[in-house]
């Protein structure tokens, strides 16, 4: 928001909403000094309509010299960025566990034949006295690979569970371009529950990318 208002610093208003979280979403908006419920809280239902989350829209108002009315300013509010969302491309990320597998040197060749195919993404590996793989794969698919990294091993496999991560599902669509709302950049959504993100939004792979409307 601070680099909004610096690169629109003779703007009238700069209004926003923010929604965090998957299982429990926080939530909250501002009208950036319009009157009450006219702006932010329109913003705010265009993200809980959308199933938008982790994500921070803000809306840029220069005055043209027309007064909206409360009714007016609503619907801008809430139409730019509305307008914004159906522009803007997609990048969708999935849940994955990461694992950490330690497996002797004989099994090396069965695992590599094994996850062709798979879900499984191998992001390291380290040959050491043992094999040392980190790899990524399906919540879901967790427990039947384990069972087969046990049997491929004799039981000597050791896996590590090291928590979730996203990763990128499908390549992001680009960008409309310029249109009647402001810029549009990229959206990236979760698709663990279907949720969307825009404007400042903060992924699990550590990007941030930036929107503005203007209305």
């Amino acid at each position: 928001m601070e680099t909004v208002r610096k690169n629109h610093k003779d703007a009238a208003h700069h209004c926003w909403a923010w929604r965090i979280g998957t299982v429990r979403i926080r939530e909250k908006s501002s009208d950036g000094g319009e009157p009450q419920g006219t702006a932010g809280h329109p913003m705010l239902h265009v993200l809980q309509m959308k199933s938008l989350t982790n994500t921070l829209s803000a809306v840029t108002r220069y005055f043209g010299g027309i007064k909206l009315g409360t009714g007016g300013l609503a619907r801008a509010y809430g139409g730019t960025l509305a307008e914004a969302v159906e522009e803007a491309g997609v990048l969708c990320f999935m849940p994955h566990v990461r694992l950490e597998l330690t497996i002797p040197y004989t099994a090396a060749g069965a695992f590599e034949h094994y996850i062709k195919g798979t879900d499984i993404r191998v992001l390291d590996r380290i040959f050491a006295e043992e094999v040392q793989i980190t790899c990524l794969c399906l919540p879901e698919n967790k427990a039947r690979h384990e069972m087969y990294f046990r049997d491929m091993t004799g039981g000597k496999v050791k896996v590590e569970d090291r928590g979730e991560e996203y990763v990128e599902w499908k390549q992001r669509r680009r960008s409309k371009g310029i249109g009647s709302a402001g810029i549009f950049y990229p959206v990236f959504a979760n698709k663990k529950e279907v949720r969307y993100g825009l404007c400042f939004f903060l992924n699990p792979m550590g990007a941030c990318l930036r929107f503005y409307g203007i209305c």
